[in-house]
């Protein structure tokens, strides 16, 4: 779960792991309020990772610096 986070968040730059702690702590804390089982979490971040490996290799992190740069341009 932990190696699936971290290219989630993005591993290459401080953002990323801010993303990948705040994921691995707030999500499962948050279905656990809303009565939903935490283990739903895994199958989740599975599928994020494989979304992120194939669409976002940069993570959510490059994903979102990316958009900041795109925004100081215009």
């Amino acid at each position: 779960m932990l190696f699936a986070l971290a290219v989630v968040g993005g591993a290459g730059s401080w953002l990323g792991v801010v993303i990948a702690g705040i994921l691995y702590r707030v999500l499962p804390a948050l279905f656990n309020n809303w009565g939903i089982d935490a283990d739903l979490t895994l199958v989740i971040f599975g599928a994020a990772l494989l979304h992120a490996l194939i669409t976002a290799p940069e993570g959510l992190s490059g994903q979102i610096l990316a958009l900041f740069r795109r925004r100081a341009k215009a």
